[in-house]
């Protein structure tokens, strides 16, 4: 990374959900530097229409924005962001200790369209539902949360070719990664 010279944006994150997300949100949001050079009677050019002269405001803008290589390549090459996203898929692991864990509460509509004895208040995760009901075979008992997590991938309701077997009470279900 240092051969390579560019912008590395390090900081160490303790793991704390609130300090996670303050972060990420003060990153995402912050302001863009950009010098726009346009002059105020070209705004108001009676020759053009309001169209033009929209169009004309709209190009400074873009013109004067800063962005990396990556963001031009991808805009001059018309990708729509391909180059830049991330072909990775991240999953949240709530590594915290059992009486620090949050977990993520059902919307109220989902909780009043529950049975009045249901006590699924919360929405399924890893740590919580999947990894402590996974198959008792020898394969999936020593597997670690990082392995189990790794190897499959949570889907919402049941795929079609797992729906013929026993229900787990689980609105989730879990496949194999290919």
């Amino acid at each position: 990374a240092l051969l390579w010279k560019g912008n590395m944006d390090i900081q160490f994150l303790a793991e704390d959900s609130y300090s996670i997300t303050q972060y990420v949100t003060k990153y995402i949001t912050k302001g863009e530097t950009s010098v726009i050079d346009i002059d105020e009677a070209d705004l108001k050019d009676l020759s053009k229409t309001s169209y033009q002269n929209l169009s004309k405001f709209a190009f400074q803008l873009l013109k004067s924005r800063e962005m990396g290589a990556h963001e031009a390549a991808d805009r001059i090459l018309q990708n729509s962001g391909e180059l830049w996203r991330s072909s990775e898929t991240f999953v949240w692991l709530p590594t915290t200790t059992p009486d620090r864990r949050t977990r993520v509460l059902r919307s109220l509509n989902e909780l009043q369209n529950q049975k009045p004895d249901s006590t699924n208040v919360f929405f399924d995760d890893w740590v919580h539902v999947f990894y402590p009901n996974r198959p008792r075979t020898k394969d999936f008992e020593n597997m670690s949360l990082y392995d189990f997590v790794s190897r499959y991938e949570k889907v919402i309701g049941k795929p079609e070719k797992f729906k013929k077997e026993k229900s787990t009470g689980c609105d989730s279900a879990l496949i194999p990664l290919l």
